[in-house]
């Protein structure tokens, strides 16, 4: 098992083929923790040792090997079941998520120390093992968030659309707070092939009214998914983006992470469907359109004492489509956004006949 310390109370591992991660793209280790105890566990934290944590940003840094996680606390990723509860019974599983990002130049396997606190103690220790893949054609293949198991089938067409189309172009252009150019919110646009994809404003920077800081990660994959008119099943550009808030503020409740995932059109170049997150939760926005309008909203709340920070990514000018379940209950079907969308459409045509 990738990763478990044996004899420990707390069994922790990477599951879902998470211990793989591409060079230069941002993935996400998923960890399983079962209680293997007859104790009952409350707040368990994830950090990394202060000996890898980065002096200026939220995050553990392991040489090429950079990890973080969301939810506003600074301390570690903390373990949260559904319905926000902490506590970890004896027999109980939950899951953590953290994001990892690898600049290894060459293939390598990694062990990552980590410290496992209880009631912000410290516990014991654990150790995640991953493996950095570089110049990989599986890099492109679309891997859901939370379920990044890398589906191999796709990998004749994957090599099949790079060497027939090569990569788009893909450009961002940031236009920070300038009042000066009457700028009071700053705002992100996003153009594939020249043409303009996605129109992102909102708290999408750091500090006071979000005007600073903004960091965006951008990836691109292939995936499979229904046509949104026709449900014709059909192969997509997946244009994945990050924003990170990893910058300690007195504005700000971080570390924190958002995605905003364009389903791009390769036959229109239009926007057929947007993915996005809501407390640990996909959520499927339904086109076409010819470009998408996303405000990200930002709020905190507070919870058994805790304050936790929230970023969420909402499309204004597309249909929700589709919400998945709560991505941290381990008990649940692991099914994935773009799976739900094939069932519930074919579901509506069995409605229909």
């Amino acid at each position: 098992m990738l990763g478990e310390m044996p004899g420990r109370s707390l069994a922790i591992k990477l599951t879902d083929e998470s211990h793989v991660v591409f060079r230069g793209r941002v993935s996400t280790l998923k960890i399983l923790v079962e209680n293997r105890s007859e104790k009952i566990f409350r707040e368990i934290y994830l950090s990394p040792p202060p000996e890898y944590r980065d002096e200026r940003k939220v995050m553990g840094v392991y040489r090429d090997f950079e990890v973080t996680w969301g939810g506003g606390v600074r301390k570690g990723a903390l373990l949260m079941l559904k319905n926000d509860e902490t506590t970890l019974k004896p027999g109980e599983k939950g899951v953590i998520y953290m994001l990892a990002i690898a600049r290894a130049k060459e293939n390598v396997g990694l062990k990552l120390p980590l410290e496992v606190y209880c009631d912000s103690s410290k516990v014991e220790d654990a150790e995640l093992r991953v493996e950095v893949k570089c110049h990989n054609i599986l890099a492109f293949i679309y891997r859901p968030r939370y379920v990044p198991r890398i589906n191999k089938s796709l990998q004749p067409l994957v090599e099949k659309v790079l060497k027939t189309e090569g990569l788009p172009e893909v450009d961002t252009m940031i236009w920070p707070v300038n009042i000066s150019e009457e700028i009071i919110r700053p705002r992100l646009q996003v153009y594939f092939n020249d043409n303009l994809v996605a129109k992102i404003t909102g708290d999408i920077g750091t500090g006071i009214v979000h005007i600073s800081d903004i960091t965006v990660h951008r990836d691109i994959y292939i995936g499979l998914a229904p046509h949104p008119v026709t449900g014709e099943k059909r192969w997509y550009w997946v244009l994945r983006l990050w924003f990170f808030w990893l910058d300690p503020s007195i504005f700000d409740e971080v570390p924190d992470a958002e995605r905003v995932e364009l389903w791009i059109n390769p036959a229109t170049e239009r926007v057929d469907w947007v993915i996005t997150d809501r407390h640990w939760r996909e959520v499927a926005y339904k086109g076409p359109v010819d470009y998408a309008k996303v405000r990200i909203t930002a709020g905190s709340s507070i919870f058994r004492g805790r304050i936790s920070s929230y970023h969420p990514p909402v499309v204004q000018n597309m249909e929700r489509h589709l919400t998945s379940q709560d991505s941290r209950d381990p008990n649940v079907r692991p099914l994935t956004i773009e799976q739900a969308i094939f069932e519930k459409l074919d579901s509506e045509k069995l409605e229909e006949l």
